[in-house]
């Protein structure tokens, strides 16, 4: 392991580690345990802490939009050139892109500057994009429909709910009418 030392001069040594002993423990796993219900309840779990994670991630940034952090940052550059503060968004969300490995994905894909309204795109409603909720959302359904047996009418009810909505918003790139509430309706609801 990294020692203690080798993290205080660069802890990205430490985080990449991490990541490698990851992928590593998913790879062995997927690749070597029997597939029966046992992994496909380990993928309905890893599909759905993607999702979370990714949602999470998106609700943060969307609304650090709002927060004093990110306006004092932008008063700051008020007096600079309008190129700082583009600039200061592109690493901004290149950073969000990066941390979701889907930097070289939203360029091969958009092919053209960073814009929040394409990340949120690419994050959300795009089935290509392994760590989207469209993509997720599918992979737990497919997942769900191979474990499942004569008890599990209400679950399978219930895909047929979601996947119908999915399957809208992935081809046409938007959210059905009634479907997308703010976190802060949502909270009170």
């Amino acid at each position: 392991m990294v020692a203690s030392s080798d993290f205080q001069r660069d802890p990205s040594a430490l985080f990449e580690w991490v990541k490698f002993r990851s992928h590593l423990s998913r790879g062995v796993t997927v690749g070597t345990m029997l597939q029966d219900e046992a992994f496909h309840f380990l993928r309905i779990g890893s599909f759905l802490e993607r999702a979370d994670n990714t949602a999470r991630l998106l609700d943060v940034k969307f609304h650090a939009a709002d927060l004093e952090f990110f306006g004092a940052a932008q008063s700051q550059m008020q007096g600079a050139t309008a190129n700082a503060a583009v600039e200061y968004d592109f690493y901004h969300w290149s950073a969000i892109l990066r941390s979701v490995s889907g930097f070289e994905v939203y360029r091969k894909a958009y092919r053209n500057v960073i814009l929040p309204e394409k990340v949120a795109e690419l994050l959300i409603l795009r089935p290509d994009m392994p760590r989207s909720l469209a993509a997720c959302v599918t992979e737990v359904v497919a997942n769900l429909e191979r474990v499942a047996n004569e008890q599990s009418g209400e679950t399978l009810r219930r895909r047929g709910v979601c996947a119908p909505i999915c399957s809208t918003a992935a081809s046409t790139r938007s959210w059905p009418p009634g479907c997308m509430r703010s976190s802060r309706s949502s909270s009170t609801a």
